[in-house]
């Protein structure tokens, strides 16, 4: 049966008249869902699930409800996103065979509008590139239906975070899909404030990322908050011409994440200034608390004493992951880069960290 559906009378129908429920076919039954999420209309939803369970017999009757979920979400519908999360549904699955389909179905890309699922190859391999949950931060455009007219509804992206953000702080997130809802809302922020914008989407976004930082690092040990991933996925937006507004907010909310950039890519160790100035942000009280060795450490010390930074390298060479191994090659740099001032205070600082015992016997 085909689907036109053009405005929210189209459900009161179908809903005075259940019986054609059941004799929608395998996309237009996930048409017709996507336009109840996208609308808000819960009970359809439930009309929906109920007459189709009944129908096939499957709990999960549908061949693809990732995008239902999306558009609950970027709607802001949260009781309709709550009823779909109670039916188990990820939002990153791909589209599948129900048994109860009796025909050819298109194209995996014709359900996932050519966004990635945690199945594709690719998949969290560049965080920048899209996947379905990018779907949950941006607006409609006019091919996103799968049959009929587009939906035409309106999307207030803080809205949409502060719905994402309740349903986060309640665990009701599967831990990729936490990790990936992160990754798409700091993506959609490095777009909107690059550059110095001052952009109201791209602050709804980071207050959402910080959200779910916090929950994160409150429940390091439950995977319903995220994972390692998480600290990796901040660290990748620190890159040459990006946002200085998610750069500086990588490292406030992850001091580990700049390390991990530091040791990896050598463009930041070039860029003095703004290697400075991001250093300056880092909580070193937190990064103490992480168990050594500190990847990037060395790196981030070289670079700041051959930079002459004598306060940053003072701060980073006090944490107790600085040995001695990271404060001769900081030293080694400090004399290479003539900084004599850094240079000195480093000696002084090897000689107080040295064991007299050691000296004595060797």
């Amino acid at each position: 049966m085909d689907v036109q559906v053009t405005n929210k009378g189209y459900f009161d129908e179908l809903m005075a008249e259940p019986s054609r429920i059941r004799g929608l076919g395998a996309v237009a039954a996930v048409d017709v869902l996507e336009r109840a999420c996208a609308f808000g209309r819960l009970d359809v939803v439930r009309t929906l699930y109920a007459a189709l369970t009944e129908k096939t017999g499957d709990a999960h009757p549908f061949v693809y409800e990732g995008w239902a979920l999306v558009l609950a979400l970027r709607c802001a519908h949260e009781d309709v996103a709550r009823e779909l999360l109670a039916h188990g549904i990820d939002l990153l699955a791909a589209p599948w065979h129900p048994n109860w389909v009796h025909e050819l179905l298109p194209g995996e890309e014709a359900f996932t509008r050519f966004a990635l699922t945690r199945d594709s190859p690719g998949y969290m391999r560049n965080p920048m590139d899209p996947t379905v949950a990018s779907e949950v931060f941006r607006d409609f455009h006019a091919q996103e239906q799968l049959a009929g007219e587009p939906y035409a509804v309106p999307v207030e992206l803080a809205s949409t975070c502060d719905v994402v953000g309740a349903l986060a702080e309640e665990g009701l997130f599967e831990t990729t899909v936490y990790c990936d809802l992160f990754r798409a809302a700091l993506v959609r922020a490095w777009h909107a404030l690059r550059g110095g914008a001052d952009d109201a989407d791209g602050e709804a976004c980071l207050t959402l990322c910080h959200q779910m930082l916090e929950l994160h690092h409150a429940h390091m040990a439950d995977p319903r908050w995220g994972d390692e991933r998480m600290t990796e996925l901040a660290s990748a937006m620190i890159v040459p011409r990006g946002s200085l507004t998610v750069d500086e907010f990588v490292c406030v909310e992850e001091p580990a994440a700049l390390l991990t950039v530091v040791a990896r890519e050598p463009w930041l160790a070039e860029d003095t200034a703004l290697l400075r100035h991001l250093a300056g942000l880092i909580d070193t009280t937190r990064l103490s608390k992480l168990p050594a060795p500190l990847a990037g450490l060395r790196e981030l010390l070289c670079s700041l004493a051959a930079a002459g930074d004598l306060e940053q390298a003072r701060r980073f060479a006090a944490l107790p992951q600085a040995g001695d191994e990271e404060l001769r090659a900081a030293l080694d740099a400090a004399s290479a880069a003539g900084t004599t001032e850094v240079a000195a205070w480093l000696l002084a600082h090897l000689d107080e960290q040295s064991d007299p015992l050691a000296d004595l016997l060797f």
